[in-house]
């Protein structure tokens, strides 16, 4: 009987995962989904690296290089928690003052979630993408490379971000060139 009871829990247990596992699998393959970017940057479902996504508030911008973040916090009772965060993929070198003028218009002040990797972040301080609420820029690096505003550079840390993310950006940087957008148009 215990044994009929044992047998019993570990097919009702792992059964539906063993077919959840399927399912998931078959939705996920790449001759299912279609991604953008997926014959350049491969699939994004592939890479096994997990990121940190954190909502706030930006209160300052210091150049292009940079926006300080101010988490909000789980518990209201404590302060919120401030990160320097760079803008992942972005040479901020180039361009410096279109990029800050964009981020004090459209990002300072705002309700922001940053994606990065926070693993390496002593100083409080990591790469990151911009996600904001407006329809136009919901991804504030991406829209940077798409008008032709920012320069590809790779992060210094390797798993900043996402590595299909910075191949997609990649790309967009290249269309951009092509299309003579921004910068390139000169």
């Amino acid at each position: 009987m215990k044994f009929a009871l044992g047998i019993l829990i570990l097919f009702s247990t792992f059964g539906p995962a063993c077919a959840q596992n399927s399912i998931l699998k078959n939705v996920l393959s790449d001759a299912n989904v279609e991604v953008e970017y997926q014959k350049e940057c491969g699939s994004p479902v592939a890479e096994s690296q997990t990121f940190d996504r954190r909502s706030g508030r930006v209160v300052e911008i210091r150049g292009a290089a940079a926006i300080v973040f101010e988490e909000s916090p789980d518990d209201k009772n404590s302060p919120p928690e401030k990160y320097v965060v760079r803008p992942a993929g972005i040479d901020v070198g180039k361009n410096e003052a279109e990029i800050r003028s964009f981020l004090v218009k459209n990002v300072l002040g705002r309700n922001v979630v940053i994606i990065g990797n926070t693993a390496k972040n002593e100083d409080r301080e990591f790469f990151g993408i911009i996600e904001t609420q407006d329809i136009k820029f919901p991804d504030v690096n991406r829209f940077l490379f798409e008008k032709g505003m920012a320069v590809f550079s790779e992060p210094a840390y390797f798993y900043s971000v996402s590595r299909y993310t910075l191949c997609v950006y990649r790309q967009l940087e290249a269309r951009a060139k092509a299309d003579k957008l921004g910068i390139w148009a000169k």
